[in-house]
């Protein structure tokens, strides 16, 4: 630790000494003992400013910090060294200067001078100054900044590349327990290295009941302009499935097997207009024929056209 005490009579002594190498920064501090009252000063209200000449002629002036609490009958002052001050090795005249009262005529006090010694260091010749710290470390926040920009942008677009994968549905599902029918989206599962490791599918909008225990029937199912499946139940209630053609041209085209299970497949162009597909097979509907009357010669209400 750097002790230098300041008495009331402006004379300057070093209490308390340890070596400064040329090229120190920040890591030791010299601390001032000034007393709180010199003649009329009151320190309390002045402001303390060290002067400074270099062992290369260079003078500079630094700014005092006070230390809120009292040391006994003393302030204590502060200042950094750095390696402005110590750039180069030998002698460094110091002195003291109190400026109190207004601005306009303030009231000057100057102590004796005090001399500092700066020892030479054998490992320091490219030791790293002020300025170029203060560069070092803009640049740390430039590149800092930069990563994290990166990072963001890079995120967003591979939020953007899930939301688009998974907004096209390739395939559609039918569950036998609840008989509903769900659009569903294969997307792959990339590992670290973003190579895809599996595909999972996710569904796509809210499933659609298709026979239920109160023997809701399908009047109609078509393809509108923009390739959406469209279901109108026996209620008058229309469902909207999703879009079923593909950016391709691809058709879903209805089936059901003989366990009646409704699938669908995918076909660039279907063999004309499939077969009608009884989804509530315990209800007692009419027979339906190409005139779209049953055997009693009533209008049945189903509807099969080309898609």
């Amino acid at each position: 630790m750097l002790s230098i005490k300041l008495d009331t009579n402006m004379n300057l002594s070093i209490t308390s000494n340890e070596p400064i190498y040329r090229g120190d920064h920040l890591n030791q501090k010299i601390t001032y003992f000034i007393p709180t009252k010199i003649g009329d000063i009151d320190i309390a209200t002045a402001t303390v400013y060290l002067s400074y000449i270099r062992a290369d002629g260079t003078a500079d002036i630094a700014l005092l910090v006070r230390d809120e609490i009292p040391y006994k009958t003393y302030y204590q002052y502060h200042l950094p060294i750095t390696s402005t001050l110590s750039r180069y090795a030998g002698e460094i005249c110091t002195f003291i200067q109190i400026f109190s009262g207004p601005p306009m005529h303030p009231v000057i006090a100057k102590s004796s001078e005090c001399i500092l010694r700066v020892l030479d260091s054998k490992n320091m010749d490219e030791y790293i100054t002020d300025r170029n710290l203060r560069l070092i470390y803009e640049m740390q926040r430039y590149m800092e900044d930069k990563v994290e920009k990166a990072e963001k942008l890079l995120s967003e677009r591979l939020d953007k590349t899930n939301e688009s994968v998974a907004a096209k549905a390739d395939n559609i599902l039918f569950n036998e327990t609840d008989s509903t029918i769900q659009l569903v989206s294969t997307i792959p599962v990339l590992d670290e290295d973003g190579n895809i490791v599996e595909t999972t599918q996710v569904p796509l909008g809210d499933p659609i009941f298709v026979r239920a225990d109160t023997a809701r029937g399908i009047l109609n199912m078509e393809i509108n302009e923009d390739g959406n499946l469209i279901v109108t139940f026996d209620d008058e209630e229309t469902q909207n499935l999703g879009k079923v053609v593909g950016e391709d041209g691809s058709v879903y085209v209805p089936h059901v097997d003989e366990h009646k299970v409704l699938t669908f497949t995918v076909e660039p162009e279907p063999d004309g207009i499939p077969e009608p597909v009884d989804l509530n097979p315990n209800d007692e509907w009419a027979e339906i024929d190409d005139g779209n009357i049953d055997s009693a010669g009533i209008q049945t209400g189903y509807v099969w056209e080309e898609m």
